[in-house]
């Protein structure tokens, strides 16, 4: 697997997080603040990383992150099919990180 596309993936998605919590919580400064940062990263990885693979990626990583979130900040329910959306996720990233 690619190390980096797993970091900057993980890295977007947590300050993608980090930008909707503020919204949601009202603060518009720091979530226009944080969308601002990751335009600004965006960027620069659709530039050095491939992007279909890095795109999958951050999508997946998203979607667990946004499932885990929700359950410990917003207390959320863990469905069945949330629990499979996250297991899909994982083996998302598992594929589209190996090697041809």
């Amino acid at each position: 697997m690619h190390i980096e596309i797993i970091q900057s993936s993980l890295f977007i998605s947590l300050l993608e997080s980090f930008s909707q919590i503020n919204l949601k919580n009202d603060n518009i400064v720091l979530g226009v603040f944080g969308y601002s940062i990751l335009a600004y990263f965006l960027y620069y990885i659709y530039k050095n990383i491939e992007l279909s693979t890095f795109n999958i990626t951050w999508s997946s990583i998203s979607i667990i992150l946004a499932t885990i979130m929700g359950y410990f900040l917003y207390k959320e329910s863990i469905t069945d099919y949330k629990i499979l959306s996250i297991i899909s996720a994982i083996l998302a990233i598992y594929f589209s990180n190996l090697e041809h």
